[in-house]
């Protein structure tokens, strides 16, 4: 639980979700949400992410040099003050709620695919 205060504050809501562990190939754990009701509630963005066509004629001819962390860029997502009651999960340690944007969210694609799109717009236009 330490490894993860960075992402997650103590929580008075009412509301909790479901968690459990899940065996990752290092051997350490990961927590995860079970976000069902949670996402049968929630409005959808009506965001797509793009073709990869798009992409590939954008690009066309030439170099391309880029490094990120796509799988990391979740996590580094604040998540709004008023939402963050909504993902408050039980613990030995008492209720704790997340921070960031929780995987599993029912928007967390179109919100990631968003803010790529910001992050290259210019490049991209």
């Amino acid at each position: 639980m330490i490894e993860f205060v960075r992402e997650e504050e103590c929580s008075t809501s009412t509301y909790t979700s479901p968690v459990f562990c899940v065996a990752k190939s290092n051997g350490k754990l990961r927590i995860s949400h079970d976000l069902q009701d949670l996402n049968k509630v929630t409005i959808k963005d009506a965001g797509l992410p793009p073709h990869i066509e798009e992409f590939v004629d954008v690009f066309s001819g030439r170099a391309c040099y880029g490094l990120g962390d796509l799988m990391g860029g979740y996590c580094e997502r604040k998540l709004d003050i008023s939402a963050r009651q909504l993902t408050t999960f039980e613990t030995p340690f008492g209720r704790l709620k997340l921070t960031r944007l929780p995987k599993g969210e029912t928007n967390i694609l179109a919100v990631y695919q968003s803010q790529m799109m910001w992050i290259i717009q210019e490049k991209i236009s």
